[in-house]
């Protein structure tokens, strides 16, 4: 009501009264033009009910069936109603005098000689003018948008409405001009006929198209065109005729760009090694390429589901059933099947299958083979790192633990799965600074070498503590670099290279002393031997039988003890004598000395007696004894006693060392 009382200011009005009864009567408007003019009238007999412009207009701005417009003493239109934004919304009425340029609007969209203004004045030089709107004003929104050309004809074919760019394509000048009388269209006898023929089909309720003629004259880049016709129904009846042009060209461009999207979409499906099928009504399949190549198929040939998978293996042909089996709508299946190929090669294929309403089905089939071959590469790889002696860790960037097979989870005393996600520093038996520079220097040896070796002090699941040897790479992985350890307990091998290094030291030792022992029995052989031959030396000057015989005795003592360590300095085992070549020679001293070794036969008969060397001196003196007490008692001569030290000093060798 502001507003109004703002209008009624400005343009002052007749003698206020009711507004009830004066809407009322502007309510009779929406019902045509008599009955506009009728309340018009009405108006300006009745004083009692005179109403102001400003609330003639007021009283129609929401009407939707009539067109308002409030027009200033000038003929500038100020205000419109929602009638006309609704009949024209790329085009305000606001500021556009009235009636040419208004006119000029409805010429260039509706039929704007169907437009019949009455004007409503107060005599103070402001108007209201009303009309009905325009046949078919109502789709103006929707013409414009249409993408194509587009107009509404009458049903004695001429233009109502359409597409502002349809009206200035057709070189249209008027709009009682019949959609046949139009230039372009008129311009060919053949075209006008169709078009003709056409509306005439449209005007009994059935659509129709031509598209004889050619080109239209004033939009050469339409060419050739099609033109449909339709009927537009309402209430049951067909009040007006739609038509659509459409460009061949648009269409011939519209089929390359199919062309084009399903030669895209069988590249891609050949990339992907992907095919699809749909079922039709008939329970024949439409079927890619790609399908046909997958499956072996001729494209040429009609076929049915059972058909195409008919080249699955055998021992598959229930999967198949399965995932192509009755199904909730909606639902999506999926096999994993096998097709024999030449070659003894087998092709994975996996199957889907979409199961929409009324029992139509649509699907595709994938060649998985290389995942299927990778699947198993890795299935492969798992158990191989499973049956590894050796423990293997994957550690990410944070260095935690990712993986780790079962030779390490038994290494370190963990269930299977328990050292996920813990941190491998916990594997070591080191403070935090030792896990820290432990770090270090596996990083500056990966950047450096692109590897790390090292004995690491480990520690299992129950505390005790153990020395292992870790080999540490480094991998790229998509998901993050990857630091892959191979681990060993080496706890048994320290120890056997402890003990055979303690055997080595023995065994050198023991060398050591035998080569000491060796010189130590040569020394004393050569020593004693001395000592003999300077008995020898002074035995020719004893006349005495008597000291003769004690001094042969002392030689074979001392020759005795003497021949024991030469034999123990040749023996290559310490204390191991040889008392077969020991007693033989011990005999043939002997008897050398009373005179009868041509004529004695030695045998001994003896075995390896393995006793300390001590006991071998003592066991060589108690023999010499024994021997010589074997012979029969007779003085030595003192030319044999030379003879022989002169044969044993030839036997003498030279020491071994020093």
């Amino acid at each position: 009501m502001a507003a109004l009382g703002r209008l009624t200011s400005q343009y002052g009005g007749f003698s206020s009264g009711r507004d009830e009864p004066a809407i009322r009567t502007l309510a009779c408007l929406d019902e045509g033009r008599e009955s506009c003019k009728m309340a018009v009238g009405s108006m300006c007999s009745n004083a009692d009910e005179r109403m102001s412009v400003g609330e003639v207009f007021e009283a129609l701005l929401a009407s939707e069936s009539l067109l308002a417009l409030l027009v200033d003493a000038t003929g500038m239109t100020i205000r419109e109603n929602c009638a006309w934004a609704r009949a024209f919304p790329a085009q305000t009425a606001v500021g556009l005098r009235f009636p040419d340029e208004i006119d000029a609007i409805l010429a260039s969209t509706v039929a704007a000689e169907e437009v019949r203004w009455e004007r409503v004045s107060d005599g103070m030089g402001a108007s209201v003018v009303i009309a009905p709107p325009p046949p078919m004003s109502d789709v103006g929104p929707l013409l414009e948008a249409w993408p194509e050309h587009v107009a509404v004809y009458a049903l004695d074919g001429h233009w109502l409405a359409g597409k502002s760019a349809s009206w200035a394509a057709s070189g249209r000048t008027s709009h009682r001009l019949k959609l046949w009388e139009v230039p372009w269209i008129a311009a060919r006898p053949a075209f006008a006929d169709a078009a003709r023929a056409a509306f005439a089909r449209a005007t009994a309720g059935e659509a129709s198209s031509f598209d004889e003629g050619g080109p239209m004259s004033a939009a050469p880049e339409i060419e050739p065109v099609r033109v449909h016709m339709s009927p537009v129904v309402r209430g049951g009846r067909v009040v007006a005729v739609a038509g659509f042009v459409t460009s061949g060209a648009a269409e011939a461009r519209a089929l390359t760009k199919l062309r084009q999207s399903e030669e895209s979409l069988h590249e891609a499906q050949r990339i992907a090694r992907l095919g699809s099928w749909a079922e039709r009504a008939d329970s024949t399949l439409v079927v890619s390429p790609e399908l046909c190549r997958l499956l072996e198929l001729d494209p040429a040939t009609e076929m049915d589901l059972d058909d195409a998978f008919a080249r699955v293996q055998p021992e598959d042909q229930a999967l198949v059933r399965e995932c192509l089996g009755p199904c909730p709508t909606g639902a999506t299946t999926e096999a994993l099947v096998r097709v024999p190929r030449p070659g003894g090669v087998t092709r994975w294929l996996r199957l889907r299958c979409a199961h929409a309403e009324g029992g139509k089905r649509s699907g595709t089939v994938q060649d998985v083979s290389h995942r299927v071959a990778a699947r198993q590469e890795l299935q492969t790889h798992s158990l191989v790192l499973s049956s590894l002696s050796e423990g293997v860790l994957f550690i990410d960037e944070t260095y935690a633990i990712r993986f780790a097979n079962p030779a390490l989870e038994r290494t370190f005393g963990y269930a299977a799965g328990e050292l996920l996600g813990r941190p491998v520093g916990s594997l070591n038996a080191l403070t935090n600074e030792g896990n820290a520079a432990l770090r270090e220097a596996i990083l500056a040896g990966l950047a450096r070498q692109g590897s790390w070796s090292g004995t690491l002090a480990s520690r299992r699941k129950d505390g005790t503590v153990f020395t292992s040897r870790a080999h540490v790479t480094r991998l790229e992985t998509p998901g993050g670099p990857v630091f892959v350890s191979v681990l060993r307990d080496i706890t048994d091998e320290e120890r056997a290279t402890a003990a055979l290094r303690e055997n080595a030291r023995l065994e050198a030792e023991a060398t050591y002393r035998k080569e000491l022992l060796d010189e130590f029995h040569h020394r004393v052989k050569n020593n004693l031997q001395t000592i003999a031959s300077m008995l020898r030396v002074h035995f020719g000057s004893l006349r005495d039988p008597a000291t003769q015989a004690l001094l042969a005795a002392a030689l074979h003592r001392i020759e005795a003890v003497a021949l024991v360590h030469e034999k123990l300095s040749e023996a290559e085992v310490d204390g191991d004598l040889d008392m077969l070549s020991y007693l033989g020679q011990l005999a043939k001293l002997v008897a050398e000395v009373h005179g009868t070794a041509t004529q004695l036969a030695v045998r001994v008969s003896s075995e390896p007696l393995g006793l300390p060397s001590e006991r071998y001196l003592d066991l060589g003196l108690l023999l010499s004894e024994l021997i010589t007490n074997a012979f029969p008692p007779r003085p030595p001569r003192a030319r044999r006693l030379r003879d022989r030290g002169a044969r044993h000093g030839r036997r003498r060798r030279a020491p071994r060392r020093g």
